[in-house]
């Protein structure tokens, strides 16, 4: 799963929404069993994202290319099961 949000959209909440929309749709719907996420180093935003819909961190790689960015970066690699997800969804519910 990746996602961008504009600076003027940050902190109302619109993409844990639409993170866990994203995740319901999967599991639910498309039958994934996991569900995959990375933030790079440095950006609290998206790894408060990422641990507020339930994803673990798994591990960190760094030297990663960014091609667009015409630079290597650190990237951190998190993943949620679905049964995590059904588990934080009942709790939340």
């Amino acid at each position: 799963m990746e996602y961008w949000l504009g600076k003027a959209f940050w902190g109302q909440g619109l993409m844990p929404e639409a993170a866990r929309e994203i995740l319901r749709h999967g599991f639910e719907n498309l039958g994934m069993r996991k569900v995959w996420c990375g933030y790079y180093d440095g950006n609290i935003k998206s790894k408060r994202v990422q641990e507020n819909v339930g994803f673990q961190y798994q591990w960190t790689t760094e030297g990663v290319d960014v091609p667009l960015m015409h630079e290597k970066r650190t990237m951190h690699v998190n993943c949620l099961a679905k049964e995590a997800w059904r588990e934080k969804d009942q709790r939340i519910g």
